[in-house]
């Protein structure tokens, strides 16, 4: 999909030299991302140090697991959340120039650590998952358009795959079918 994670994942194997298709389900890209509105939750950030925001892996990852329903989450995945929180908010500011400079502190956080776009020149709020969809697309057109190719309105229907003596299957390409 063409949403935060599948864009990033394109990107990250483009710059590693492969030729990426991004297929889209939907008539647009952006996905879930484009409609979030709150920021990026990270601690350790250049951001929270620039204005002496005091935050820890471990209240990241409490409030993290607190947050969970129940308190039922995968301990193993809010670790990697939290190490992979920091570098994720520092990529999206260098290699976009998206400008995640203005912290929040929401429920159940125990410090600033949403990082969110400073407000329009008319002083609103700006939809924060839209700013970093319509970049990361607008850097894949200019930048990766030789590597980079999405398809809106093409909806996965089959994994193809091989399996080999040991059992092992092995992806080799989609079943797709588009509007």
């Amino acid at each position: 999909g063409s949403g935060l994670a599948g864009m990033s994942a394109a990107v990250e194997a483009a710059d590693a030299r492969a030729k990426v298709i991004i297929l889209e389900k939907e008539a647009k890209t952006g996905g879930n991302s484009a409609k979030a509105t709150s920021g990026i939750n990270g601690w350790g950030t250049n951001t929270q140090a620039e204005q002496k925001v005091a935050d820890e892996e471990r209240l990241f990852e409490r409030d993290t697991h607190r947050s969970g329903k129940g308190g039922n989450t995968n301990p193993s995945l809010v670790r990697i959340l939290s190490i992979q929180s920091a570098p994720a908010v520092h990529w999206l500011q260098k290699k976009f120039g998206i400008p995640l400079n203005v912290l929040s502190q929401l429920g159940g956080h125990s410090a600033k650590r949403t990082h969110r776009a400073p407000p329009d020149e008319f002083g609103r709020p700006v939809p924060i998952g839209f700013q970093i969809m319509k970049t990361m697309k607008d850097t894949i057109n200019s930048h990766y358009h030789d590597e980079i190719e999405i398809r809106c309105g093409a909806t996965v229907k089959k994994l193809l795959h091989t399996i080999d003596e040991f059992g092992v299957k092995t992806v080799t390409g989609v079943l797709v079918e588009c509007d």
